[in-house]
């Protein structure tokens, strides 16, 4: 066969094989979820450096983080699974919710928190 018709046939060839390896491994990278979102007091005014758990109920890790000054905070990474987030500030009742991750979610919890003592959490 001539060099110049094999390589015509084999160059797209080689080209559609290397652009499905980049999808496919581009793909793959995606296996957690991010969780986020704004920590506020009940007059809707943020609350900066809110100190927030977030744990998994099936397997037990946390990740512990701090709202910005700015009252967001973000978790990425998170496996998929269901999560207990438990937020304390200064002045304020300790919230707890439940929140379920799939793969690759970009998944949004605000949590308004309610005037009162803050408690420290046991562990």
């Amino acid at each position: 066969m001539d060099p110049r018709k094999l390589t015509r046939i084999l160059a797209p060839l080689i080209v559609i094989v290397f652009s499905l390896s980049l999808a496919v491994s581009m793909y793959s990278q995606v296996t957690g979820a991010t969780l986020s979102g704004t920590i506020s007091d009940p007059s809707g005014g943020v609350i900066p450096g809110a100190q927030i758990s977030i744990r998994n109920t099936a397997t037990g890790s946390s990740k512990d983080i701090q709202a910005d000054s700015d009252g967001y905070y973000t978790a990425p990474n998170l496996a998929p699974g269901t999560y207990e987030v438990k937020v304390t500030a200064k002045g304020f009742n300790t919230t707890v919710s439940t929140v379920t991750l799939a793969v690759g979610a970009q998944q949004q919890l605000n949590i308004p928190m309610k005037v009162g003592k803050h408690r420290k959490s046991s562990r």
